[in-house]
């Protein structure tokens, strides 16, 4: 795959979950972060359905799509270690 584009959510602070941020063992809980909530693993864990929350944008104002999610999970799959 080529080089990553300028509109990529690999390249933010924020991804589709996140830790809840409180120090202590409630520290370790995963949240939903860009998702609406957590996934429910449906096809016997093979598969995750992420909903966005509307209106997220990148700092350059481009509306955030499901497409670059995808995209930036997909090229890190296929990524092969020089």
């Amino acid at each position: 795959m080529g080089p990553a584009p300028l509109a990529d959510p690999q390249l933010t602070n924020d991804g589709l979950v996140g830790y809840r941020r409180v120090s202590g063992p409630l520290g370790d809980t995963i949240v939903p972060d860009l998702a609406t909530a957590l996934p429910v693993p449906a096809d016997g864990g093979k598969t995750y359905r992420f909903r966005l929350r509307t209106g997220i944008k990148y700092s350059n104002g481009v509306l955030v799509k499901p497409e670059d999610f995808r995209r930036a999970i997909e090229r890190v799959l296929h990524h092969q270690p020089r």
